[in-house]
Order: structure tokens, then sequence, then C-alpha cells
């Protein structure tokens, strides 16, 4: 990096083999080795975000950048080689990307603070007893405090994500449920109210077919129009959620075409008043006519009988 380039880099000091622990992904270059002590010369390890912004034409390994690391009288701006590239990781929070990160050797900026990190195979609480021997073998003073889980630290870290999630799929489902059951009301009202023109095409010659396709277009044009109106309230207020979103963006093209499922669902609710006219008898409904037409001329003559 040149030296009238300066920039603001979360650094962290780790040992050989943290990395591979929590299995960064290795881009360019090697992780750290036991040979990187004290007497050798400084390197770093940068993430590919501040591997961009330091060298974005070139390669970042073999390039040299200067860091503040922790000396005896306090922290030391240093030139340390590049040795690695891994790609960028959430170390604080996992809903966020923060800013851009290099590690640095423990034997080459040793802090008086350490934290460890344990992979185990089976069962992760059976390593608590083993390793707090082992650290007491090396310092029985040593103060060992807040074991826990990695895995419960990223559930507690989303917790509040996690409820807000389940309660608007909750919401969104009962929407989803009332909106099926109010287009199928809307559909079989339709279809009642329509008994006798549906009749009168049945009668005309029009086919099961032709019928269900007119309720089920009806339907659709219903159903598309919701749909449309959801999706403009979608993209405009999409990013007042933005804050709510893990690994999503507020216009993620995946989730918007989840849409073609709600078209379908709301045909199935146009489905069943589509069936149901299908099954208009133009016999019965020409009679209901006649009768009405029966009626309307008696009442005629008896007022004119009057």
């Amino acid at each position: 990096m040149a030296e009238d380039t300066s920039s603001e880099a979360d650094g962290r000091v780790v040992t050989p083999g943290y990395l591979e622990t929590v299995r960064a992904r290795l881009v360019d270059g090697r992780f750290f080795e036991p040979a990187d002590d004290e007497d050798a010369r400084a390197v770093v390890v940068v993430d590919e975000t501040l591997a961009r912004k330091a060298w974005p034409s070139d390669r970042a390994v073999g390039q040299e950048i200067q860091i503040d690391v922790r000396k005896e009288d306090g922290f030391v701006p240093i030139w340390a080689e590049v040795v690695g590239v891994v790609q960028h990781m959430r170390h604080h929070d996992p809903r966020f990307e923060i800013r851009e990160q290099f590690f640095v050797p423990f034997a080459q900026g040793a802090r008086n603070q350490m934290g460890v990190v344990l992979r185990a195979r089976g069962e992760p609480l059976e390593l608590i007893a083993p390793a707090r021997s082992a650290i007491a073998s090396i310092d029985k003073d040593l103060a060992i405090s807040n074991v826990r889980v990695l895995d419960s630290y990223v559930e507690n870290a989303r917790a509040v994500q996690r409820f807000t999630m389940v309660l608007a799929a909750a919401f969104a489902s009962a929407a989803l449920a009332l909106g099926c059951i109010g287009l199928y009301s809307i559909m079989a009202y339709d279809v009642s109210c329509r008994q006798r023109e549906l009749g009168l095409r049945a009668a005309l010659g029009s086919s099961s077919a032709a019928i269900a396709g007119l309720v089920l277009r009806r339907g659709a044009a219903l159903a598309l129009a919701g749909i449309g109106l959801g999706l403009a309230g979608a993209l405009a207020t999409g990013q007042l959620l933005e804050g709510l979103l893990y690994g999503v963006e507020p216009t993620d093209p995946r989730t918007l075409a989840l849409v073609p499922i709600l078209a379908t669902v709301a045909l199935v609710a146009s489905w069943l008043p589509a069936r149901r006219a299908t099954e208009v008898d133009p016999a019965v409904v020409l009679r209901q006519d006649s009768s009405l037409l029966i009626s309307s001329e008696s009442q005629n003559k008896f007022l004119v009988s009057i």
C-alpha cells in the first residue's frame, strides 16, 4: 500500500491454526505458521475486502502494508508483508458486513487478553474440562470465563431477527390464507350471481372447459391485480425492512421470484368456484327463468283486472 494511503481496518491477533479452526476460506497465499514468530519478518493476512481496496489491480500477496501492532511501549506502526488473503468474515454481528480486516501473528503482536477457539468432532461441551486443564498447566492463575458453543453465540446474536422473522412469517401466512378465502368468496358469489348467464352459455353450446376458463380468467385478473399492488408496495417499503434482513436484499430477485407461487395459490382458490360453474344445469336455469316470466305475467294480469 502506498505510504500516502490510509484506511481503518479491523485488526485481530491470532495464533497459527486459528484461521483453519474457524474454517476461514483461503483465497490466496497461506495461513500463519509457527515460524512466524517475533524474530521473523513481520507478516499479515488480510481479507479480500481490504485486498481489493488496497490493491485493486494487483495481487495482494507479497505486497507491504503498514499496520499498528502492540508492543511493550504501546501500539507501534510497522510494515508487514501480506502472506495470505482470506474471505471476509463476520466477527461482531452476523447481520452486517464490518469494515476491512487483517490478522497478525500472536508472537508478533501479543495482547493481554486472549480467546481460545476449539473445534470438536463430537459434543463441544466435553472439551471444557480438558481445555481448562491444559490452560492451568501453562498458568494456573489464568481466569477462564464466557465459555460457550459458537452456535449458541450465533443464535443469541440473531434472536431478535429470528423472532421478527417468525412473527412476520406468521402474519404473512395469515394474510395469504385470508386472501385465498376472500378470493374464493368473491368468486363463489360471482358464480352464484351469474348462474343464469352461465346456464344460458351452456344451453347455447359452451363447453364446461370454456365456462371454467371464463371464471378462472376473472379470478386470475383479480389475483394479478393484487400481486401487482403487493409488489409495488414491497419495492416501495423494502428499505424500511433492510435492518431485519440477513443475507437477503430488500429487492432480492430470488425472493421476488416466489410471486408465481402466490399466483398458483390464487388460481387454486378460483378453481372450486370454476368447477361449481361447470355443474350448472341449463334446464334448471331455464325453468327458473320461465317461472319468473309466468309469475311476472300473472302479476300484470292481476293488476289489470283491478
